[in-house]
């Protein structure tokens, strides 16, 4: 039973990460069957995969946005340290 509660703890905590990411930057997000957010909207893709305490985080910008990495990377890593550590 414990394993089955992290593990719903886990996947709760993964959808609060999309439903944040489409509320604060309008993203549009879908999971697929291994488990893995794929995320994007104009000039930015990504993937966000969970696993046993990790959380792995890739983001391809945009030329436009590409100006903005340096701020969203900060943003990014404020969020998780906010939430998991």
């Amino acid at each position: 039973a414990g394993e089955i509660a992290k593990a719903t703890g886990e996947a709760q905590a993964a959808e609060q990460v999309a439903t944040d990411l489409q509320n604060e930057f309008n993203l549009d997000y879908a999971w697929d069957d291994e488990g893995v957010l794929h995320f994007e909207r104009t000039g930015l893709h990504g993937e966000l995969t969970l696993s046993k305490g990790e959380a792995t985080i890739q983001v391809r910008l945009g030329f436009l946005l590409s100006a903005f990495r340096g701020s969203l990377e900060r943003e990014i890593h404020r969020y998780f340290d906010e939430r998991f550590v």
